[in-house]
């Protein structure tokens, strides 16, 4: 039988059985699940453990930059990069995960940088360096809790944002998106080596839910992993916690 989704959901115990059943699968993992309706953390496994972040350091850049925009600082319009517009590399920032706008927004836009040291202070984010070596799953479940009130975005540039990271190709949704069926996923990736040189695939996600009457149910899923034997396990941390949000253990 499906559940009542207006109902708050503790998840501890399915992150509690993937961690078990994938600890052959990663030499480290982190996870955190955020209730965005009821403003609570329904699971956490060493979520605040330090770990390398590989692209998901690009959500700091990105906010910045759409928030410059709306103030009337900056042109979505004007060349950022090789003939590439600002608005345009916000874009392929998250679809495509493009690093070469992404490093100009790190190491040669100083002023950038900067407000993304003040984000990092504003939201507490104790594990973060504004120069994208280090973050934890609290952490970025913390940055996309403050995409969701996104108090210095227009409307225009919070569904800007959505199409970019709903609208991704399948190298960067095979992970933990693609074990969510009945929920859309607004998700950014990062995987490849991390400065330490072990092999990351970390997954950062707004997850919804149809909940009747037009609404929906929202959910941020955090997972950093070191080492995984495949993306696939990332896969089946959303298959698990889907199941569990629609129809509970015995469903």
């Amino acid at each position: 039988m499906r559940r009542n989704l207006n109902d708050l959901i503790n998840l501890r115990s399915v992150v509690d059985r993937w961690t078990t059943s994938y600890s052959a699968s990663f030499s480290e993992a982190a996870v955190e699940v955020f209730d965005v309706d009821y403003n609570a953390v329904v699971a956490s496994y060493r979520a605040d453990a330090v770990m390398y972040p590989r692209s998901l350091y690009k959500l700091f850049y990105v906010y910045d930059a759409y928030a410059q925009i709306d103030a009337g600082v900056d042109n979505p319009d004007q060349e950022y990069l090789n003939k590439q517009s600002l608005g345009y590399c916000l874009d392929i920032i998250i679809r495509y995960s493009d690093n070469p706008c992404a490093e100009k927004m790190v190491d040669n836009d100083p002023p950038r940088l900067a407000r993304v040291g003040q984000l990092i202070g504003r939201l507490g984010l104790t594990s973060t360096q504004a120069d994208g070596l280090k973050t934890s799953a609290h952490d970025v479940s913390l940055l996309l809790q403050y995409y969701y009130r996104h108090p210095e975005w227009s409307a225009n540039s919070w569904q800007k944002f959505r199409s970019s990271a709903l609208g991704q190709s399948w190298t960067y949704r095979k992970g933990l998106p693609s074990g969510f069926m009945r929920a859309t996923v607004y998700d950014k990736t990062g995987f490849g080596y991390g400065s330490g040189g072990v092999n990351v695939y970390n997954d950062a996600a707004m997850v919804e839910f149809p909940n009747g009457a037009g609404g929906v149910r929202r959910y941020i899923v955090v997972v950093m992993t070191i080492n995984p034997s495949s993306y696939t396990i990332l896969t089946r941390l959303g298959e698990m916690l889907e199941r569990e949000i629609l129809y509970g253990s015995a469903g």
